[in-house]
């Protein structure tokens, strides 16, 4: 069959089956054949350098002989976050058909354009990725993409293993993060992946406070096991960030029964539970300036403390703003830059939680 009538008839599947505008996003790529492929998605940009032009997203598909889940691997979802995106590009290249049970569909830049302008967000349309679901198969390029995500790869997966980091502005103690689906088969599921990848800390949203329009949401509305990986970021790719993305995700690959690699190391030896406390656990600056972390990543903190100061350098005489939290807990992220404004997010405070008592 010829790349158009594959084009064509992926086209008309996904419409049929889901009921939406068809996607616009083409690739030569056959998800159903058995072997490796490598290739692209092919966003459609009309831009003025390239009047009929596209975007490609770089497209691996890894497809063995014997039966197995359908696993999504997402890099780059935003383009400062590069861990993941690393850790998958050693992937596409280490495994082949023979080496895989079920199929692995690896985009380790989801949001190339923002990748290479290292950016949170796409340079072509500034929208974020990640709150740009359900996407639009008609809209802007960043919305095309999650809506082909969603409506096309998402149904026909069983996980998804989504990449991110700190990126410029954060900096994260290793941790898995994942929706407490109101399924309890997904939830457990999804739990077993937590534990897998095995983190220092696994952290669990409960459903009510979700954001709708990220990828956690589009996997709840197809019912999708979702974890987010968070290792590393600061503006820069350190060691051991790398290799908690990589070793993690080979970790819950083998738990799957999808690889026989048992070169990924038990890195924690035990994932602790938190969660996240809505309008106490991010803590912001409320004044400009250059800030002082009075706590590190991975420290304990009680209601009241002092976590930061926030220093004006117009005038040094002033004492310095001090920032404190109001909750106890584990402090899972801090901000990267030294400088601050109001409103910007200086840590993420987690706290303990037993998600069977959910």
């Amino acid at each position: 069959m010829s790349d158009k009538r594959y084009i064509d008839d992926l086209r008309s599947e996904t419409a049929g089956a889901t009921g939406v505008s068809v996607t616009k996003i083409e690739t030569s790529i056959r998800f159903d054949n058995v072997g490796k492929q490598t290739g692209y998605l092919r966003v459609p940009y009309s831009s003025h350098a390239s009047a009929y032009g596209w975007i490609p997203l770089p497209l691996t598909v890894i497809r063995g002989a014997a039966p197995g889940p359908t696993v999504l691997l997402l890099g780059g979802v935003h383009g400062d976050e590069y861990e993941g995106q690393i850790a998958l590009a050693k992937m596409v290249r280490a495994f082949e058909s023979k080496d895989v049970a079920g199929t692995l569909i690896v985009l380790p830049s989801t949001n190339l354009p923002a990748a290479v302008a290292n950016n949170r967000l796409s340079p072509v349309d500034n929208v974020n990725l990640n709150r740009a679901f359900p996407g639009d198969a008609n809209g802007t390029p960043t919305q095309m993409i999650a809506h082909y995500i969603e409506e096309v790869l998402l149904p026909t997966c069983d996980y998804v293993i989504d990449l991110h980091s700190g990126g410029s502005s954060l900096e994260y103690l290793p941790c898995v993060r994942a929706r407490l689906s109101a399924n309890l088969q997904i939830r457990h599921k999804t739990l077993e992946m937590v534990r897998a990848f095995d983190a220092e800390f696994g952290v669990l949203f409960r459903p009510a406070k979700a954001e709708p329009r990220t990828m956690s949401a589009a996997c709840e509305r197809k019912g999708v096991v979702y974890i987010n990986p968070e290792t590393g970021g600061g503006a820069r790719v350190a060691r051991k960030a790398l290799q908690a993305a990589h070793e993690g995700t080979l970790r819950c690959l083998l738990a799957l029964e999808m690889i026989e690699d048992a070169s990924a190391r038990r890195s924690s030896g035990g994932t602790r539970t938190a969660t996240l406390v809505a309008g106490a656990s991010l803590v912001h600056s409320d004044s400009d300036g250059v800030w002082e972390p009075l706590v590190e990543l991975g420290e304990a903190v009680v209601p009241g403390q002092p976590l930061a100061a926030v220093y004006n350098l117009k005038k040094p005489w002033l004492a310095p703003q001090t920032v404190s939290g109001s909750i106890a807990g584990t402090v899972l992220c801090r901000r990267a830059a030294a400088w601050v404004e109001v409103g910007d997010c200086l840590f993420e405070i987690g706290v303990d939680f037993d998600p069977e008592s959910a």
